[in-house]
């Protein structure tokens, strides 16, 4: 599940998507990121369990690197838990959306975590072109705190 500037496949990834989570059904918590399966703090070896459990995934030993493999897909996938790896605060209460089976982060939320560097200019270009598609997702200025209005005029300038 690469990012918007890797996506060349989309009927392989949500296919990846969809597997994911079928997966986790029975898992409270998590959020697909872009390529990142998101897990609360101390729930990342519940998550590969359950994906080891899958035969659509090869989970690697020791690392939080997982691949989904059915149909001879290679969509390699990061577990991350907040605060360690995901720098944006993930837990029991964060707001996700299900799409399908499929429990993605609040797109306010992706769109906050991303107003920080001019090199996720391209990501967010991206979702907002999928907000201005699908405005039921279209966040408030105040759900995207990192949103400085200097950083909007340099994404707008270019």
């Amino acid at each position: 599940m690469p990012s918007s500037r890797t996506l060349r496949d989309p009927p392989r990834i949500r296919s990846a998507a969809t597997a994911l989570g079928a997966a986790l059904a029975r898992f409270e918590k998590y959020a697909l990121v872009g390529g990142d399966l998101v897990v609360v703090q101390g729930h990342v070896s519940a998550a590969r369990r359950l994906l080891r459990a899958s035969p659509n995934f090869e989970v690697e030993p020791r690392t939080n690197c997982t691949k989904y493999t059915a149909d001879g897909n290679n969509v390699e996938i990061q577990i991350l838990a907040a605060p360690t790896l995901f720098k944006e605060r993930f837990d029991e209460t964060t707001e996700v959306v299900t799409l399908g089976n499929v429990k993605v982060l609040k797109l306010a939320l992706i769109l906050s975590s991303k107003y920080k560097r001019a090199t996720d200019q391209e990501d967010i270009l991206f979702l907002l072109g999928y907000c201005d598609q699908h405005p039921e997702f279209l966040p408030l200025s105040g759900e995207v705190p990192n949103a400085t209005a200097a950083f909007v005029h340099l994404c707008i300038q270019q």
